[in-house]
């Protein structure tokens, strides 16, 4: 369940090759002819690790990211503080101007047309305040909880370069990857937007695999196969 074959579409599946030491993954072919020759499972498992190894967060990065947001969190809410008190300011006020005008008619200084007019009027901005003042709560810093989210996958795809817990590799590959494919022989797989720029990031600054404070991923020696 975790890759299909890049050409045809069909379900990899796992066999053993004909000593029955080593096990092959193939296309299943079940859709009629297919071209795909098969991979060892060494390989597969190295290609994973790799894949993982490309998205890890090193951990000073993951350090300064930390202290980023804490530190934007901080500002944010300190403003959000300053700009929800500016919205209950402006409630009081106009409850305010609202018994005034209240009061200024039971005193018969303004007619009946005029004081509810000017009622629905203040009332009017009134409910706009408040509707502003409800959403900006309901919002609040919705960005932190993603952020932190993304932070802790990449991070654990650092620990997972270097495991070989192939079935927490398996569910972290399905739960972040699209599009899982096998084909020649390589595996592809595509990861969201904030993956794919650890990959351009390490890339850019030329930080390979065990570097980073990451785990030195285990390569293993690949065994040789026939088409």
């Amino acid at each position: 369940g975790l890759l299909v074959c890049g050409e045809c579409g069909c379900m990899i599946t796992a066999q053993y090759d004909k000593t029955g030491k080593y096990t092959n993954y193939r296309c299943s072919k079940k859709r009629g002819r297919c071209t795909q020759p098969y991979v060892n499972s060494v390989s597969l498992e190295n290609q994973l690790n790799a894949k993982l190894e490309t998205i890890a967060l090193p951990d000073h990065w993951a350090e300064i990211i930390q202290a980023e947001m804490e530190s934007m969190m901080r500002k944010e809410a300190k403003d959000q503080h300053s700009f929800s008190q500016n919205l209950e300011r402006r409630i009081n006020d106009l409850d305010s101007r609202i018994d005034k005008l209240i009061n200024t008619y039971l005193e018969e200084l303004i007619g009946k047309e005029t004081f509810l007019r000017k009622k629905n009027e203040l009332l009017k901005r009134k409910l706009e305040v408040q509707e502003k003042l409800d959403d900006f709560g309901k919002k609040g810093l919705v960005w932190v909880e993603p952020v932190r989210e993304w932070l802790e996958a990449a991070q654990q795809a650092g620990k997972l370069a270097s495991s070989q817990d192939l079935s927490e590799i398996k569910y972290f590959i399905r739960k972040i990857g699209s599009n899982r494919c096998l084909l020649d022989r390589e595996v592809r797989v595509e990861v969201p937007l904030p993956f794919r720029r650890i990959s351009e990031y390490r890339s850019r600054y030329g930080i390979g695999a065990g570097e980073g404070k990451l785990g030195r991923t285990v390569k293993k020696k690949d065994t040789s196969q026939s088409e």
